[in-house]
C-alpha cells in the first residue's frame, strides 16, 4: 500500500500571494465553491463547476483558459445548488457533479 503524499505532486500553477481574483466568465452573478478539472488527455480542455446566484454554473475553455464559454447555470435545470465537483477521466470525458 503506497501512502499518499501530496507534497510530492507536480505544481501545474501556482498564485502568488497578493494575486487578484480571476473572473472566467463575465457575469455578474457570483460564482463560489469552484470546482475546476484539467482533461488529461488534451491539457488545452479545462471544466469549472460553481455556485451561482441562479444554480450550478459550468464554463469551459478549449484553448488552455484563454478564452471561457458556459454559463451561470446548467440549461433545462430548474434552480439547483450543491458543492460542485468537475473531472475527466482518462479518456477524456467530462463529467460535472
Amino acid at each position: 500500500m503506497q501512502k499518499f503524499v501530496p507534497s510530492s505532486l507536480p505544481k501545474l500553477a501556482k498564485v502568488q500571494a497578493g494575486s487578484t481574483d480571476i473572473r472566467v466568465y463575465s457575469s455578474a452573478n457570483n460564482q463560489s465553491e469552484v470546482s475546476i478539472a484539467i482533461n488529461p488527455a488534451n491539457l488545452n480542455k479545462l471544466l469549472i463547476g460553481a455556485n451561482t446566484d441562479l444554480g450550478q454554473g459550468y464554463y469551459y475553455s478549449t484553448n488552455a483558459g484563454t478564452n471561457w464559454s458556459g454559463g451561470d447555470a446548467l440549461p433545462g435545470v430548474g434552480y439547483y445548488s450543491s458543492d460542485p465537483a468537475v473531472a475527466f477521466d482518462a479518456s477524456g470525458n467530462d463529467f460535472l457533479n
